[in-house]
C-alpha cells in the first residue's frame, strides 16, 4: 500500500494550497481517496523562487503523503532563470570556455558555473527589453570560492548607474541569497549579469541559479487621500506612502505648490524621513480662496534645495482642485 506523491505550484509569498484527500493505492492495485493533514509549512518556504517537501499524515493509516511545492515568480522577466535550457537567452562575452551549466543548482537540476583550470575574464548577462518603467528589484541565489580579482552581480542600462552586488566567497549548502533592490527604470530596458575577473589565477568558480528581475512599484511612493479644502485659506492634504517592498533611504521632500491658473503663487515644502505612511497639509493664506482658478500640485522628491541639481521625483505626482 503508498500514497501517490503530489506535486504542486505555488507563487512566491502565495501559500501553496495543499488538497485534502490523497490517493491510496493498494497492493491489488485498486485505488481510494483518504483524508489527509498536512503539517505547518512555515512562511519562509514559499517567501523566495525554489522548491521543498510538505508531509502529510493518512488518516487511518500509518502511511505518510508527500507534496513537492515549486515555488514560481510569474512576474519574473528572466528568461531561463534557473538555466534549465542551459545558456538559451544568456550571452557570454570574453573566455567563453569557462561559462558552462552544469548539474546542481539552487533549484532544479541546473546551474550556472564561471570555471577554468586557467585564468580567465568572462562576462554573462541578460537584456530585457519593452519593460514599463518603475522600480524593480534584481534577486538571485548564488555560490562561489573567492580568489577572484573582481565578482559579481550587476545591473545597468535602467537609466542610472551601474549596481553591483559582490558574490560570495565561501560555499554553503543552503546558497546564498543575492539582492539589488530600489531600482528605478527610466529607459525601458535593462542588461543584468555576472561579471568574473580571474586573470590572475586559474581555479578560481562560482554558482548562480534561480535570477528574477521584477517590478515592486510604479514609484518610490504614492500620494493618496488627497483633499483640498476652502475655507478662510486654502487647506491642502494628502498621505504619502511608502510603496510595497520599496526600502528608501534618507529623508523625503513633500511640496506643495499653489498655482492661479498657470502662474505659481507660492510653495510649502516640507522634509521628512517616511518610513511607512505620513499625513501632510499645507496651508495658503490668500484672499479670494475661493476663486476656480486656484489648485494645488503635490510632490515628493528626494531633496528641494537652492542648488540647481534636479531633484528626483519619488512619486506620481497629484494635482487638486
Amino acid at each position: 500500500m503508498s500514497v501517490q506523491r503530489l506535486d504542486i505550484t505555488t507563487e512566491v509569498g502565495q501559500k501553496p494550497q495543499l488538497p485534502p484527500t490523497v490517493m491510496v493505492v493498494y497492493d491489488d492495485d485498486t485505488s481510494s481517496e483518504a483524508n489527509v493533514t498536512w503539517e505547518a509549512i512555515d512562511e519562509s518556504k514559499y517567501s523566495a523562487i525554489g522548491e521543498f517537501t510538505v508531509t502529510g499524515t493518512v488518516e487511518g493509516t500509518t502511511l505518510k503523503a508527500y507534496a513537492k511545492v515549486k515555488v514560481i515568480n510569474s512576474k519574473n522577466l528572466v528568461k531561463n532563470y534557473s538555466f534549465e535550457e542551459g545558456l538559451k537567452y544568456w550571452i557570454s562575452e570574453g573566455n567563453t570556455n569557462a561559462v558552462k551549466t552544469e548539474s546542481g543548482g539552487h533549484s532544479g537540476t541546473a546551474q550556472l558555473t564561471h570555471w577554468s583550470d586557467k585564468p580567465y575574464k568572462v562576462v554573462t548577462y541578460q537584456t530585457i527589453e519593452n519593460i514599463p518603467n518603475g522600480i524593480y528589484i534584481f534577486r538571485a541565489f548564488a555560490n562561489g570560492g573567492g580568489g577572484q580579482n573582481a565578482n559579481y552581480l550587476f545591473v545597468k542600462d535602467y537609466g542610472g548607474e551601474e549596481l553591483r552586488i559582490n558574490m560570495p566567497t565561501t560555499w554553503v549548502a543552503e546558497w546564498h541569497r543575492m539582492v539589488i533592490a530600489n531600482i528605478k527604470v527610466t529607459t525601458g530596458r535593462v542588461t543584468i549579469g555576472l561579471y568574473s575577473d580571474s586573470e590572475n589565477a586559474g581555479g578560481t568558480w562560482c554558482n548562480l541559479d534561480d535570477v528574477e528581475f521584477f517590478k515592486v512599484a510604479d514609484s518610490e511612493f504614492e500620494i493618496l487621500n488627497a483633499n483640498l479644502q476652502k475655507d478662510k485659506g486654502i487647506v491642502a492634504s494628502v498621505t504619502v506612502k511608502q510603496s510595497e517592498g520599496i526600502q528608501h533611504e534618507g529623508k523625503e521632500a513633500i511640496v506643495f505648490e499653489l498655482l492661479k491658473g498657470t502662474t505659481p503663487v507660492s510653495i510649502v515644502a516640507i522634509e521628512k524621513d517616511i518610513i511607512d505612511a505620513e499625513d501632510f497639509k499645507a496651508y495658503f493664506n490668500v484672499n479670494d480662496y475661493l476663486s476656480p482658478d486656484y489648485r494645488v500640485k503635490v510632490f515628493v522628491f528626494d531633496k528641494f534645495d537652492t542648488s540647481l541639481s534636479v531633484p528626483n521625483s519619488l512619486a506620481e505626482p497629484v494635482e487638486l482642485r
